[in-house]
């Protein structure tokens, strides 16, 4: 039994019937509003795509949260775009009076987080940016099977964040012209290696250890060296064989049943509107608690390791959460007994006196 880790393809999953498609849409309709998709190589280059669409000039700047991926700096640092940041709380709420007192005449844009799926922005800090005419950018690759509504000037996510495909789509007021498609890349490559060994190494419990790894390592390397970014043709064709009901099923379900029994990092329960990426939890003695999962095969990643870029004395409440926060795996792989599994382990004494 493992439960997490990077998702992996099924040999049976090549041949299996279309069950969900973007890419035939040429424009969107999301809570009433209209949107034209691109699509990108992923997340980290549909920022790059949004940047450059938004053309912002060398007095500007951009709003992000202070409780953010590191990777989603590259692209402006790359692009030589300035950010600031503002506060975000201990349960992944954005705090509007300070995002109210950061932005100035040289604000361009403001960058909202679906944390794990859980919306963030608000209708009063939208009508805020549409009264100061500041663009929205809606980062929703953890949100991307969520019913979130849709406030964002573009809107954008990653598909391998549930999905074993890699690839993005952006969605904006209006068409940006990007690469079509990507035939090949040395990141595919190794990417698809790395998850055919795992699937061998999960179904017939025959593990390349350290092989798989160097694979994987080697795959993530060449990732943000990228020629072209348009969606790799291969991650076009998966995308139809995914099982989208189901998935958002089973995750909402998982969700609710560790609810039951354990605090998450959103006190109040699941948002009607998502579905859940992971169960975030917080931990005192965070290394020890991941060791006895990882002994007990729960692959339990962290959200986030903090950019340097954040103080810990303006953005106290992010680094609290950096240094404490575990994400539990929830997804489709996740069944009854794996969950009863993860039920068990986080009740050992030894983790329970742990949890926060």
């Amino acid at each position: 039994m493992y439960i997490g880790g990077e998702k992996y393809n099924r040999f049976s999953f090549l041949v299996s019937k279309e069950n969900f498609s973007y890419e035939d849409f040429k424009s969107v309709s999301i809570n009433e509003k209209v949107y034209e998709s691109t699509y990108a190589f992923g997340g980290y280059y549909s920022i790059g795509i949004i940047l450059k669409d938004i053309k912002i000039p060398s007095n500007g700047h951009v709003l992000l949260p202070s409780y953010l991926c590191p990777s989603i700096l590259l692209p402006f640092k790359r692009m030589n775009i300035s950010y600031k940041f503002y506060r975000v709380n201990k349960n992944l709420e954005i705090d509007e009076n300070d995002i109210v007192s950061k932005v100035n005449g040289n604000t361009k844009a403001i960058l909202f987080i679906s944390y794990f799926g859980f919306q963030s922005i608000t209708d009063s800090v939208y009508n805020f940016c549409k009264e100061s005419s500041l663009l929205i950018i809606q980062d929703e690759v953890h949100g991307d099977l969520s019913n979130n509504k849709a406030y964002g000037d573009y809107i954008y996510n990653s598909f391998r964040k549930y999905f074993p495909n890699d690839g993005s789509v952006i969605f904006s007021k209006n068409k940006i012209m990007q690469d079509k498609y990507t035939f090949f890349s040395r990141y595919k490559f190794y990417k698809i290696l790395a998850q055919y060994l795992r699937y061998i190494c999960t179904r017939y419990d025959f593990c390349f250890g350290s092989i798989n790894l160097k694979i994987s390592t080697k795959a993530n390397k060449y990732y943000y060296d990228l020629q072209r970014n348009g969606m790799h043709i291969y991650d076009r064709f998966l995308l139809r064989k995914n099982n989208v009901k189901n998935i958002i099923k089973i995750r909402k379900k998982n969700y609710d049943n560790l609810f039951a029994d354990y605090n998450s990092v959103f006190p109040d329960g699941r948002q009607k509107s998502a579905c859940p990426l992971f169960f975030p939890i917080l931990v005192n003695n965070r290394d020890k608690v991941r060791e006895i999962l990882i002994e007990n095969n729960i692959f339990a990643p962290i959200h986030w390791s903090l950019p340097k870029d954040v103080n810990s004395v303006d953005f106290s409440d992010s680094h609290y959460l950096s240094k404490h926060i575990i994400s539990i795996p929830i997804d489709e792989m996740v069944g009854e007994k794996e969950i009863q599994h993860i039920k068990k382990i986080l009740s050992k004494k030894e983790i329970f006196r742990e949890l926060l």
